[in-house]
């Protein structure tokens, strides 16, 4: 039996004799060579027994119908593992030949490859367990939710229209989703430990989850909001309708009476239409008023909800918005007030006896009305100034052209009438007339006036 030195020896003798090892280089190659058919036919082959080349077809073809892939699947992939294995006989083959100059970039490269696969595989099993957990999560919460009736109580209060074919809880349900799958994420980018790719996208999720409560907090609270402002907007209407405000438009002269009653609902169509009398309260005078004030409630709820989400910025411009809008609500109710004023100003006048009593109602009531109005625009911010400005110049001409008219041009039309009223008021004719004016009896003709020649009746 020949002695292991000597076949070393003569196996060293052999190498000196073919330089550069080419032989064991050879025998590598072959060897190698023999291993990737090997390997691929033994892939091949399970792949095909097991049916994997049919499930894998549609990824490889990009045919989610597709069950076979171009070219045969399992072929492909026997012939991606036979290359893969070449590449490292290849490597041993260079190194066997002492070409280091050409190995030693590939070999590093292997060596980063190898050193980074157990990264890798660790981020994509954590994706893929993390993935499985939301989406299991996800279907137990829309169960949850669907039979704890969620989408019947979004269709009663009028979400189901906006939120078309979905359902509320199907929704719910893709938040948590999302919610459990943000962090699985960033855990799967941390394994991968590629800071300069991976810390960007790391730190812009970690301040999405952290910013998360406030969202939360936000929508709970805007949320909150709007359905308290409901029920306060359903008091308030009911309250006013209570005391009759849905008549005052007919009484200020804005609508006629008609447009100013309550409209009512019979109980059938109630029945057949649950919205129908909310409908129609929310379209009267005091119905607006119940919307107005849940506007209010929402509005500063989404003052509120800016501000936890940092939106300074936008929650003071929301702020002034509210403010800007209160003093225009004020500036109206003065206008309405005068309006009303204005209106039993006429009414007195018309029915007071006095001469042209439709002459001195419609000044008297213009004259309310641009007082009233002037107050309302200064109370609104609209250009105080030039409001000033324009009321002390009206006032003026008006004043002017009376001293002109009753100066000059009329003094004695002026000097007649002064002496009718007086005439009247000695003789209670005024008082007269408005007595046969309430008691809906015609008035009795004015006494003609004394001339200047003839003295006055005692």
């Amino acid at each position: 039996m020949p002695n292991t030195t000597d076949v070393e020896t003569l196996w060293v003798n052999v190498q000196n004799q073919i330089p550069g090892g080419v032989l064991g280089a050879l025998i590598i190659l072959i060897v190698g060579w023999v291993i990737a058919r090997l390997l691929q036919a033994g892939v091949t082959a399970a792949l095909r027994r097991t049916g994997l080349d049919r499930r894998l077809a549609p990824a490889i073809s990009n045919d989610p119908a597709a069950t076979t892939a171009p070219g045969d699947t399992a072929q492909v992939i026997g012939r991606i593992v036979f290359w893969l294995v070449m590449v490292f006989v290849l490597i041993a083959v260079l190194d066997a030949l002492g070409l280091e100059l050409v190995t030693a970039p590939l070999t590093g490269l292997l060596a980063g490859i190898f050193e980074f696969l157990p990264r890798l595989f660790a981020a994509i099993l954590i994706l893929v367990l993390g993935w499985l957990l939301a989406r299991i999560a996800s279907q137990v919460v829309t169960g949850v939710l669907a039979a704890m009736g969620v989408d019947r109580l979004a269709t009663r209060l009028g979400f189901a229209n906006a939120l078309g074919t979905q359902r509320l809880s199907g929704i719910l349900g893709t938040i948590v989703y999302i919610l459990i799958l943000l962090p699985v994420i960033t855990a799967a980018l941390d394994a991968l430990q590629l800071e300069a790719l991976t810390l960007p996208l790391t730190n812009m999720i970690n301040q999405v989850l952290a910013a998360i409560p406030n969202i939360v907090a936000a929508v709970l609270l805007v949320t909150l909001a709007y359905f308290v402002g409901r029920v306060l907007a359903d008091l308030v209407t009911s309250i006013l309708t209570g005391l009759g405000v849905n008549a005052w438009p007919a009484r200020l002269g804005l609508a006629t009476p008609a447009a100013g009653r309550t409209t009512t609902v019979s109980p059938a169509s109630a029945t057949a239409a649950p919205g129908a009398s909310v409908s129609a309260a929310r379209g009267t005078p005091a119905g607006m008023v119940g919307t107005l004030v849940q506007v209010v409630v929402v509005w500063f709820a989404l003052i509120q909800a800016l501000e936890l989400l940092g939106f300074d910025q936008v929650a003071d411009l929301m702020t002034d918005l509210l403010a800007l809008a209160g003093r225009i609500l004020l500036g109206l109710v003065i206008f309405l007030v005068g309006l009303y004023l204005a209106r039993l100003a006429a009414e007195a006048i018309r029915t007071s006896g006095v001469d042209q009593p439709n002459l001195l109602a419609t000044a008297a009531q213009a004259a309310i009305l641009v007082l009233t109005g002037a107050m309302a625009l200064r109370q609104m911010g609209v250009a105080n100034e030039i409001i000033n400005l324009a009321f002390g110049l009206l006032l003026g001409a008006i004043a002017v052209a009376a001293a002109l008219a009753f100066g000059l041009g009329g003094r004695e039309v002026a000097g007649r009438q002064l002496q009718q009223w007086v005439a009247a008021a000695e003789s209670g004719e005024a008082e007269q007339r408005a007595a046969q004016l309430q008691e809906g009896n015609p008035p009795v003709p004015p006494m003609p006036s004394p001339s200047p020649d003839q003295p006055m009746r005692p």
